[in-house]
């Protein structure tokens, strides 16, 4: 017979003497079912009380009526990132929506407006994977023509300025035009325009007038950025 190790009673306390909560749970309910331990007993060896022995077994068999094939103490962690579209709802959309002729960007647009967090590669390999080819170049009059088709479109919402209190952040095409803003600041073009005689409404000021102007004449080429404006 082979000679136990001589550190194998330090060893073993390690499954005697349990410190998680997870490997003290497993101890109690095997004592209960495997080794028939009267309830008592096992709350004097693992330092439950009684009624918190009983709950254990209680939920424990719960879980495995409810979940028979399942784990219900030592679960296999899933290696990798966390799965975005667990009900396949996501990908539903990302397809209906490039059924419509929809680009990779006016999708994540979308898809933005009500809430789903995803990015443009990811949907890429989803329209890659189901089979759909690139879109071929759309003049201005045919993706007004698409957008214009949307059964549900985007609200616009109001005209309010920026707090720069709380974070924010919003995805654009035309990130890059607030580059041009320093420069705008530096040699007073904003003192000029709200000195000019150029109309403003109640809801549009000249300065937010003409900046708007410049944004729709300004192509920035690029990827869709999303920009984090912090306060302070």
């Amino acid at each position: 017979m082979d000679k136990l190790h001589p550190n194998s009673d330090v060893l073993a306390e390690y499954f005697n003497k349990p410190s998680s909560s997870c490997h003290k749970q497993y101890m109690a309910l095997r004592m209960f079912f495997c080794n028939k331990t009267p309830v008592a007993d096992i709350a004097e060896k693992t330092g439950y009380t009684a009624s918190t022995i009983y709950s254990l077994i209680r939920d424990f068999k719960e879980r495995v009526k409810n979940n028979p094939t399942e784990d219900q103490l030592f679960r296999e962690l899933k290696v990798g990132r966390k799965e975005l579209d667990t009900d396949g709802s996501i990908l539903k959309s990302i397809v209906n929506l490039r059924k419509k002729y929809l680009s990779v960007t006016e999708i994540k647009s979308i898809l933005d407006a009500q809430n789903i967090t995803v990015s443009e590669k990811y949907i890429s390999s989803v329209l890659t994977k189901e089979g759909f080819a690139k879109l071929p170049r759309r003049d201005k009059n045919f993706k007004k023509e698409i957008t214009s088709n949307l059964s549900k479109n985007i609200s616009a919402q109001k005209v309010s300025k920026l707090s720069f209190v709380q974070p924010e952040i919003f995805t654009s095409q035309n990130a890059g035009i607030l580059c041009l803003l320093p420069y705008i600041k530096k040699y007073n073009i904003d003192v000029a325009i709200e000195n000019s005689m150029y109309p403003e409404t109640k809801i549009l000021d000249k300065l937010t007038s003409i900046l708007s102007f410049l944004a729709l004449n300004t192509d920035f080429h690029g990827k869709n950025n999303t920009l984090k404006l912090r306060g302070g």
